[in-house]
């Protein structure tokens, strides 16, 4: 079987001293919300721990990484002014 790679896109997003829980309402869930609807995704993972929030987006095979990652930094963009004051701005690398 050939090697395979699927087009998987990490957003990382920080709130130093907040809680796991408020990681998870004011940051994770809605990052979640916000790329639910891009077209070609595939599974939908996330981890909220303290002052740290991780989404992992996967998408089916035949999206394009490019394209993927350009519509997860929109999605994110549209979002980024509703998180608490002192959010330090999510990062997004391509795996």
């Amino acid at each position: 079987m050939p090697k395979t790679d699927y087009p998987v896109v990490f957003v990382r997003t920080s709130l130093p001293g907040a809680s796991a829980e408020e990681i998870e309402t004011q940051i994770t869930k809605p990052v979640e919300e916000a790329v639910n609807s891009i077209s070609g995704l595939d599974e939908l993972r996330s981890m909220s721990d303290q002052g740290s929030s991780r989404v992992i987006i996967s998408f089916m095979l035949e999206k394009n990484i490019d394209v993927a990652v350009q519509e997860v930094r929109d999605k994110v963009a549209g979002i980024v002014s509703r998180f608490p004051r002192d959010t330090l701005p999510p990062g997004d690398q391509q795996d």
